[in-house]
């Protein structure tokens, strides 16, 4: 693995990299996080891994990567390739690079997680996704952590989801979703027997929302990992009982993460729920309920989320823990 984040290389690191990658055949995973390559930086990447079926995992996360760029990647992804996971979290991509990773996706049969958090591809970039979501057979993850989605978007991509087999993670937390994003996205879901995990943290639900969610927890017999951290619940006492009852009944969720205000009827609900193996009410101590029971193993959805997380706040975590997470991640990679 090559590790070269953090480092500020910019285009000119990666020409130089570029020659060295030419003649690689061993090499499966590239960190160039946040190294201020823009896209002619890409360019020369996406040319000198043209070919490359060793490579597995392409990290090019807080970057200034726009359409451009995302489009060139999006060409790689239709040549021969070997890549299983592309993070493209915090760069400049909107709804034409989004557009052009999609048309990726149609034809592509390795990729099986797309990180584009922190992106503005609003509702009509997931419009995109969710057509080429219809055709796509190999995509497991997905995430849309703060892309500018709003009820639109998220009607679309619940369509998309309603018959879809593959995709078993899909983070859509920190977005504009309402009540009524909220009425088509379980409803939607409702059809889906694939997914596991859903990350729908910090949006914008009402009561009406939160009661939609309840419902649907009652009915679903997949889910095992559900984020939904809030600062403000926006319900009462009732619809706290309502949301309480369902997480009591669901007999397959094992795992709740919540940050923020945590309600007494949900948190009382939660120390005395014999089904939920493990919950947490935030993400330090989320690390350490996990920890303490599963020594050093975290499961891979939540590494997942605490590194995602922590690209947004590096004073989330203590510092040692960073170390941690990123071994962990790589070492469940393949999962």
């Amino acid at each position: 693995m090559v590790v070269e984040q953090g480092n500020n290389i910019g285009n000119e690191g990666v020409r130089c990299l570029s020659s060295w990658l030419r003649g690689n055949t061993t090499l499966k995973q590239l960190n160039l996080g946040r190294n201020n390559i823009r896209d002619a930086g890409v360019g020369v990447l996406a040319d000198a891994l043209w070919g490359n079926t060793t490579l597995e995992e392409l990290n090019l996360v807080n970057n200034k990567i726009g359409d451009e760029g995302a489009g060139l990647l999006a060409d790689l992804l239709l040549g021969p390739t070997a890549l299983k996971r592309l993070l493209l979290t915090q760069n400049n991509i909107v709804s034409v690079g989004a557009g052009r990773l999609a048309d990726a996706l149609r034809g592509n049969t390795t990729l099986k997680s797309l990180y584009l958090t922190g992106n503005a591809i609003g509702d009509e970039g997931a419009r995109l996704l969710a057509d080429a979501l219809r055709g796509n057979t190999t995509l497991e993850r997905l995430n849309l952590q703060f892309t500018r989605l709003g009820d639109e978007g998220t009607r679309v991509l619940a369509d998309a989801l309603r018959g879809n087999t593959v995709l078993t993670r899909l983070w859509l937390g920190k977005n504009k979703i309402g009540d009524k994003g909220a009425e088509r996205l379980f409803d939607g879901l409702k059809g889906n027997t694939t997914l596991k995990f859903l990350d729908i943290s910090w949006v914008q639900f009402s009561a009406e929302g939160w009661a939609q969610l309840a419902d649907w927890l009652q009915y679903n017999t997949t889910l095992t990992f559900l984020g939904i951290s809030n600062h403000d619940w926006r319900f009462g006492d009732e619809e706290a009982e309502r949301l309480a009852d369902a997480l009591r009944s669901n007999t397959t969720l094992l795992d709740v993460y919540f940050s923020g205000k945590v309600l007494p009827q949900l948190q009382e609900i939660l120390d005395r729920n014999a089904g939920l193996k493990r919950y947490a009410v935030n993400c330090r101590q989320m690390v350490f309920v996990w920890c303490a029971q599963a020594s050093s193993h975290l499961p891979v959805e939540v590494i997942e989320l605490i590194v995602e997380q922590s690209v947004w706040d590096h004073q989330l975590l203590p510092r040692e823990l960073h170390s941690f997470l990123s071994a962990g991640e790589h070492e469940h990679a393949s999962d």
